[in-house]
């Protein structure tokens, strides 16, 4: 399998968005912070999930959680003590 067909598309948060005081989102795999959402065709714009570049380039698209997966899974890691 090419790397080509691996690699999870992704978009960048404008240039000009403001967070605030808002941190990037986490990479849904590595936990990275990044400024990259996925931009996967089969899920709507409030469906997609951060990523970062490195982990789209080994993941493939199927691996991706949910929003909801996603969400449920960084509720858990920001619980630990």
């Amino acid at each position: 399998m090419s790397t080509k067909a691996k690699a999870i598309p992704l978009k960048r948060e404008p240039a000009g968005f403001s967070r605030g005081s808002w941190e990037w989102e986490r990479c849904c795999f590595c936990r990275t912070r990044t400024p990259y959402w996925t931009n996967l065709i089969d899920r709507s714009g409030g469906e997609q999930v951060a990523c970062c570049e490195t982990c789209a380039a080994v993941k493939m698209a199927t691996q991706v959680p949910t929003k909801r997966e996603w969400f449920d899974k960084e509720a858990r890691l920001e619980r630990r003590p």
